[in-house]
């Protein structure tokens, strides 16, 4: 049986000024990642006008890089785990000016990412369409059956499987926001996450006969961030 351990021992992130996408430049596609869609604003403050809306998926323009110096901005995006207990995640950003279709104007980048949006399609198959693939190869196992494991070029692992009574994916993203991560999952994701830890600092074990499949036959997804890692894990079961 093989397995790959991945040890990581890393200094603690401090989230409390964590932003939610870390870095974009002057003329960088971004899309929009709110469920409900962003308003577009003449100026950088929520009193200004609305310009028009822009829905989930969208992409526009950065017509400046991202800058942590001016207008930052906090709101509280409030969830509902699986099991009834309430999650609030608090996302901080800034202001960019942007550029959609014949429109200029200002978006709060906290819900926006460089991810394209496809809601035909799982995280993990957008992520293989979007980055350049430096391995990949298929495993037999007794629990997983057939399963893929991609690694692409900025270091993102991923098992995806299926077997008789179920098919899921486990993911591993190295240097992405917790956050950003938690957005697109809940805008790709219908049902609630079991799981959201923001904090844990361990070894992560990935292993073709290990996978996290405790759902009792319900889908189930759960998301957590160790040290510089966001590990997201779903299953859904037949």
């Amino acid at each position: 049986m093989k397995q790959l351990i991945l040890s990581i021992c890393i200094a603690f992130l401090f989230f409390q000024n964590a932003y939610c996408i870390y870095n974009y430049n002057q003329g960088d596609e971004l899309v929009v990642w709110a469920k409900s869609g962003l308003n577009l604003r003449e100026e950088p403050n929520i009193q200004s006008k609305v310009i028009t809306k822009i829905v989930l998926g969208k992409t526009v323009v950065a017509q400046e890089g991202k800058d942590l110096g001016w207008g930052g901005l906090e709101i509280k995006d409030k969830q509902t785990l699986a099991d009834g207990q309430g999650f609030t995640m608090t996302l901080r950003g800034v202001w960019v000016k942007v550029k959609f279709n014949d429109y200029e104007g200002f978006l709060f980048d906290a819900y926006l990412s460089k991810i394209k949006y496809g809601n035909d399609k799982p995280l993990y198959k957008l992520l293989i369409d979007q980055k350049e693939i430096c391995n990949d190869y298929r495993l037999r196992s007794k629990l997983t059956g057939n399963t893929r494991r991609t690694i692409l070029n900025d270091g993102t692992y991923i098992n995806s499987w299926f077997y008789q009574s179920g098919s899921g994916y486990d993911i591993m993203i190295p240097f992405f926001s917790f956050e950003e991560a938690f957005l697109i999952c809940i805008a790709l994701i219908s049902n609630p996450p079991k799981e959201i830890v923001q904090d844990r600092m361990d070894e992560i074990w990935i292993d073709e006969d290990t996978i996290r499949a405790d759902s009792g036959g319900s889908s189930s997804w759960s998301i957590i961030k160790v040290g510089n890692f966001v590990c997201i894990k779903n299953y859904g079961g037949c």
